[in-house]
């Protein structure tokens, strides 16, 4: 294990107070004003959103009905359910209460998974206000808890974090729990099995889901972001994306851990700024100070810094595994040729 840097300022020996949380809950102030006071003036149903998305998700599902039309609005723009099946089921159990008690017990067992998350991560509990789990936390989006569970890190936890989440299995992969990816790809038969007819609605329609969702989140803020025509020229966005993607590429030459926390927020279609809580298993100093501004440029901006900081083996911020190399990665593979010894 790697011994935890301490997050802080040093001057001629002496440890200067620790500005970061303080850092954090000015920025916090900003993020909760621009999603509070929007264009239509103030409208806090931005708090558990996301939440109320998958909720009416999962009642859709139970009426027989077709999940993706469920939505919740905000900002004068429906916000439809964008996901695969299988995390409209595992939202039924909150369907089946009232919509109140739903929102309580999903917020207290993502609020708790995380903290117990930050201890295993050897970060302090005020890591909490870091904002993009600010952000997740108040729009109730499964990203919270869904980052809790992977750093958890056990069979069944990264499983349900998968269900949630699809990309789930990109860290998954990476830190090679095989067995849980296993149990996740037996339980999407079942899930087939179970509802067969939103699994062909949504194959079927994937291209005007996805379509949908890019709208919707103006494109998210990932590297794809350039790929829309919009924004950059496409020859322009293929390049800086592929750039990206090398930077990518380079990290999992030095931690193939830490490439598979960085790929989600950096390279996934529609990314949003709460993805920025996988920093979080691989922090280093420097970019958690950017990643805290909640604009887009930052965001992009951090995660590369943060890329450079894992290639640059700067000290990282909790206790971490031993890096494992591309090349040892792949040797460990099921039916990879082993090193000897």
């Amino acid at each position: 294990m790697t011994r935890p840097a301490r997050v802080g300022l040093a001057w001629h020996g002496r440890r200067l107070p620790n500005f970061l949380p303080f850092w954090f809950l000015g920025w916090d102030a900003l993020r909760l004003y621009q999603v509070g006071l929007v264009q239509r003036g103030l409208d806090f149903s931005w708090f558990g959103r996301d939440f109320r998305i998958y909720r009416n998700a999962a009642l859709e599902l139970l009426a027989g009905r077709d999940p993706f039309g469920a939505f919740a609005p905000w900002n004068g723009v429906d916000w439809h359910f964008a996901a695969p099946p299988i995390a409209a089921q595992a939202f039924v159990p909150f369907a089946l209460v009232p919509e109140w008690l739903g929102l309580a017990v999903f917020a207290t067992l993502s609020a708790t998974v995380l903290c117990f998350a930050l201890r295993r991560l050897g970060l302090p509990l005020w890591w909490i206000l870091f904002p993009p789990v600010v952000e997740g936390l108040t729009a109730m989006n499964p990203q919270i808890l869904v980052v809790g569970l992977l750093v958890i890190g056990t069979s069944w936890p990264s499983v349900v974090a998968a269900w949630l989440k699809v990309y789930a299995l990109i860290p998954m992969v990476a830190r090679r729990q095989f067995k849980a990816v296993a149990i996740v790809a037996a339980s999407m038969v079942v899930s087939v099995a179970i509802s067969p007819g939103p699994w062909s609605e949504y194959i079927a329609r994937y291209g005007e889901i996805s379509g949908r969702l890019m709208s919707e989140s103006q494109g998210g803020v990932s590297a794809t972001l350039f790929l829309n025509p919009q924004v950059l020229p496409l020859g322009e966005g293929l390049v800086i994306v592929g750039i990206v993607a090398v930077l990518v590429l380079l990290v999992a030459v030095r931690d193939v851990r830490s490439a598979g926390w960085l790929a989600v927020p950096l390279l996934w279609p529609a990314a949003e700024y709460h993805y920025a809580t996988f920093a979080l298993p691989i922090a280093r100093r420097i970019s958690t100070w950017i990643l805290a501004v909640p604009l887009v440029p930052t965001y992009l901006v951090g995660l590369m810094v943060l890329a450079y900081e894992v290639v640059a083996e700067r000290q990282p911020l909790s206790p971490q595994e031993r890096p494992v190399g591309l090349a040892e990665w792949l040797r460990t593979l099921p039916g990879g040729r082993r090193p000897r010894g």
